[in-house]
């Protein structure tokens, strides 16, 4: 009798004992679920999300905060910095991307306008592209695709890399602990920010004032905010007598404002300001105010375990020992 391990095939000359063959073809067609289920971790765009590409985009970042050329970029076109990075992550070993792959779907969330937050999406995916091809020698080019947010913003672009839509979601996504459990999130962002509100013309002259986010927390006041965002959690807890008026996308949280639909907007505060500056004869007299404290945003993968991998191998790896007892037996 010889044992094949690496294809799981045990051949003897014995007969089987009855008592053994269930046992048996239970456990070929476990190993077979296995083996199946294990290319699902290290397959591509599909199946290309796994532990060793999120640590590699994660690196290609890494250098790309690092590198000077992009930090003047940033600096010199939007009223943030690159958040501080220590240094340069360790690629992996071996690449993640077979070579038979030639692009990558980075996403965000549908913009209707091509605006200097697109072009950041887009300077920012293609700075991961160029590291990733010159670490492994790559021919990657980047797609870049749209997803629908309307029933929430993180949740939607969540879905997306987990569903295999998208590789990457490079959209200004604020790092939190909490969403931090759910995807992988590069270890260096790509800009700062803070929360803010922009108090519209809407009763301009009768409610005056507003200089805080708790002043706006009274029953006449309407605000709205970008449903899906961090800014749930702050509107209802801390404007709980507001009205409140959620949207679905970027656009139209601006729309209501021109219209003067609402008393506030909720959102980034850079955000805002960069609106304000580009609208003044829309809205003269809109001002931005800030609260709470800077965070960094940045780009996120599919949330991969290391162990997950580990585990099916060595479940395989004891499952086959166990099939070459059992021919022993029979």
């Amino acid at each position: 009798m010889t044992c094949r391990i690496h294809s799981a095939n045990c051949h003897f000359t014995k007969t089987k004992r009855p008592q053994y063959l269930l046992l048996y073809t239970f456990l070929v067609l476990l190993l077979s679920i296995l083996t199946f289920s294990s290319t699902l971790f290290i397959c591509g765009t599909p199946g290309l999300a796994s532990y060793s590409f999120s640590k590699a985009v994660s690196s290609a970042m890494s250098e790309l905060a690092l590198n000077s050329e992009f930090q003047k970029f940033v600096s010199d076109n939007y009223p943030f910095s690159v958040p501080y990075c220590s240094s340069a992550l360790n690629y992996p070993t071996t690449s993640p991307i077979p070579s038979s792959v030639k692009e990558l779907v980075m996403c965000t969330h549908i913009h209707e306008t091509f605006d200097v937050w697109t072009v950041l999406y887009r300077r920012v995916a293609q700075g991961i592209i160029d590291h990733l091809n010159a670490k492994y020698q790559l021919s990657l080019t980047p797609k870049y695709l749209g997803i629908n947010t309307t029933t929430g913003y993180f949740i939607n672009l969540k879905q997306a890399v987990d569903s295999e839509i998208c590789d990457i979601v490079v959209s200004d996504t604020t790092f939190t602990d909490e969403r931090s459990k759910l995807v992988s999130f590069a270890s260096c962002g790509y800009g700062f920010s803070s929360d803010g509100f922009l108090r519209t013309e809407l009763d301009n002259s009768t409610l005056t004032g507003i200089y805080t986010i708790s002043q706006l927390n009274r029953a006449d006041v309407k605000v709205s905010w970008y449903y899906g965002t961090i800014y749930d959690k702050i509107v209802n807890e801390t404007l709980p007598l507001t009205q409140k008026m959620p949207v679905n996308n970027v656009d139209e949280q601006f729309q209501m404002v021109k219209q003067q639909q609402i008393h506030a907007l909720i959102s980034d505060a850079v955000d805002l300001e960069n609106w304000r500056l580009n609208n003044k004869e829309s809205c003269k007299t809109c001002y931005v105010k800030t609260f709470g404290t800077t965070f960094p945003f940045g780009v996120f993968t599919a949330l991969k375990s290391e162990m997950s991998m580990v585990g099916v191998e060595w479940m395989m790896v004891l499952i086959v020992m166990i099939l070459c007892m059992v021919n022993l037996l029979l």
